[in-house]
C-alpha cells in the first residue's frame, strides 16, 4: 500500500539530493523551444529568475513543478520526480486496466505519434516500431 502524501512529502524534504538531471531535463526544453531562462519562467508563470535559480541547482517546489511542466507541455510527474518529490497518481497515465506507470519517454512517443494526420503513417510507424521492440527483446 502507498504512504500517503504527507509522509511521502516529508520524507522527500530530507537528506541532500542530486538535481543535475532536473537542471538538464530543464535546459534540453528550453533549447527545444530557443528560450531564455527569464522568457520560459514568465510564461510558465513564475519570477523572471525562477527558471536561473532551478537550473542552477535550486530545488522547486512541487507547485513550480508542475506550472513548468504545464508551459512545457510534458506530464508533471516527470519534474516531479527529477526534483526528488513525491509523484501524483492524478497526473499518472494508464491504458485501460493496466497497473503499469508510463514513463514519461513513452508519452512523449504518444504524443509525437498523435501529430501525424495521417491514420496509415501513424499505423506504419507504430508497426515498424513494434518490429524493432521484438527484435530488442530477443537480444535483451
Amino acid at each position: 500500500m502507498e504512504e500517503p502524501i504527507a509522509k511521502r512529502l516529508r520524507n522527500a524534504r530530507k537528506g541532500e539530493i542530486d538535481l543535475t538531471p532536473l537542471s538538464n531535463r530543464i535546459r534540453e526544453l528550453l533549447e527545444q523551444r530557443n528560450e531564455s531562462l527569464r522568457a520560459a519562467g514568465l510564461k510558465a508563470g513564475l519570477d523572471h529568475q525562477f527558471v536561473r535559480r532551478i537550473v542552477n541547482g535550486e530545488r522547486p517546489n512541487m507547485i513550480a513543478c508542475i506550472m513548468l511542466a504545464d508551459y512545457f507541455g510534458i506530464n508533471p510527474n516527470e519534474l516531479l520526480q527529477l526534483a526528488k518529490w513525491p509523484t501524483l497518481k492524478i497526473f499518472d497515465i494508464a491504458h485501460g486496466n493496466s497497473t503499469k506507470q508510463i514513463s514519461p519517454e513513452a508519452v512523449d512517443l504518444a504524443l509525437d505519434l498523435t501529430e501525424i494526420n495521417s491514420a496509415d503513417s501513424r499505423r506504419n510507424l507504430v508497426s515498424a516500431f513494434r518490429t524493432i521492440m521484438s527484435e530488442f527483446r530477443k537480444r535483451s
